[in-house]
């Protein structure tokens, strides 16, 4: 009876973790730039990443104009974005693409976070 035990415990926790990491992974969904950008790049790799781990499955629309991206991804409408640094404080401000937004905006902008910041600027040097 004490085999008995030692094999199932094991095999019983076994299979309550793999139900765990199936159930674990959810979908999301992103916008991204026109591909061999830094943009593009960055996203597509982070949907291998997160499939990988098994943490999430990323829907990544590519193609899209970045500005109306972050509106999108203000509104709660997508989960991640590509954007350039300077995007959410323009938003804030209501500023250069955001200027209709005018007070509306600063609202929007509290609801964007950075994963990790790119200077579009800077990386586009090495590219050509």
């Amino acid at each position: 009876m004490q085999k008995l035990k030692n094999y199932i415990l094991p095999f019983l926790l076994a299979i309550s973790f793999g139900f765990y990491n199936a159930n674990a992974q959810v979908n999301l969904s992103a916008h991204t730039a026109s591909p061999g950008g830094v943009p593009h790049l960055t996203i597509m790799h982070l949907a291998d990443v997160l499939g990988e781990a098994g943490i999430a499955s990323l829907q990544v629309t590519e193609g899209q104009t970045l500005t109306n991206s972050i509106m999108t991804l203000a509104e709660g409408k997508i989960d991640i974005s590509a954007m350039p640094i300077i995007l959410p404080f323009l938003l804030e401000k209501g500023r250069g693409p955001f200027a209709k937004e005018g007070e509306k905006g600063a609202e929007l902008a509290a609801n964007l976070r950075g994963l990790y910041p790119y200077n579009a600027g800077a990386f586009m040097l090495f590219a050509l």
